[in-house]
C-alpha cells in the first residue's frame, strides 16, 4: 500500500496562447473529479497553488496560474506533474487508487494460490488489465466482472478468479 499522501492528477503538456495558459492531461477517471479537487500542488514541498482559472479545451483541461502570466513563464512548467491530496479526491464504492492496488499480492479466491505481484494497472479500452510479475513471468488478468472477489489494501491482498490459462499454459 502506498503511504504517499499525494496522488498524480494531471501532467502539463504544453503551453496554450500567449497569457501563460498551460495545457493538462487530466490523470483522474473524469475531468469532472480534476475540477472538483480544491488543493493543486507542482511541488508536494510547497503551498497549492493559486489558479485564476480552469476550463475545459478539446480533451485538456487549460490552467492559468496566478504567478504565471507570459508563455515564456508557461513553457518552465511544461512535463511537471500537478499533484492534490488523495483525501480531496472522491472515489466511488469498491473503486481505489492503481498507487495503493500496485504492490498488492494477487491471490486465487478459491484454492488460496499466490499468483505474484500487481505490478502496475492499465486500460485496454475494454476493460483495465493487471500486470502481475512472479519470479518468472509477467501476466496479464483482463478485469472483467466476477475476476475481482476482494481488495484487502490494509493486508495488501487481491483475491481473484481469474480467466483460465490466464497464469498458465493449460486450456
Amino acid at each position: 500500500m502506498s503511504d504517499n499522501i499525494f496522488l498524480k492528477v494531471g501532467k502539463i503538456l504544453n503551453t496554450h496562447g500567449i497569457k501563460g495558459e498551460v495545457k493538462v492531461e487530466c490523470l483522474c477517471d473524469s475531468a469532472e473529479d480534476f475540477f472538483g479537487i480544491e488543493k493543486l500542488f507542482l511541488n508536494i514541498n510547497e503551498n497549492p497553488c493559486e489558479i485564476s482559472y480552469m476550463r475545459m479545451h478539446k480533451n485538456h483541461i487549460l490552467i492559468k496560474f496566478e504567478d504565471i502570466g507570459t508563455r515564456a513563464q508557461a513553457e518552465t512548467l511544461k512535463n511537471k506533474y500537478i499533484y492534490a491530496y488523495k483525501s480531496d479526491i472522491p472515489l466511488k464504492r469498491d473503486h481505489y487508487f492503481i498507487e495503493d492496488l500496485k504492490n498488492c499480492e494477487i491471490i486465487d479466491f478459491d484454492s488460496g494460490k499466490k499468483y505474484g505481484m500487481l505490478k502496475d494497472v492499465w486500460n485496454s479500452g475494454a476493460s483495465d488489465i493487471y500486470t502481475v510479475v512472479d519470479d518468472k513471468k509477467e501476466y496479464y488478468l483482463p478485469i472483467i466482472p466476477g475476476t475481482i472477489k476482494e481488495v484487502d489494501i490494509k493486508n495488501n491482498k487481491i483475491s481473484v478468479c481469474p480467466l483460465k490459462g490466464v497464469f498458465s499454459d493449460e486450456d
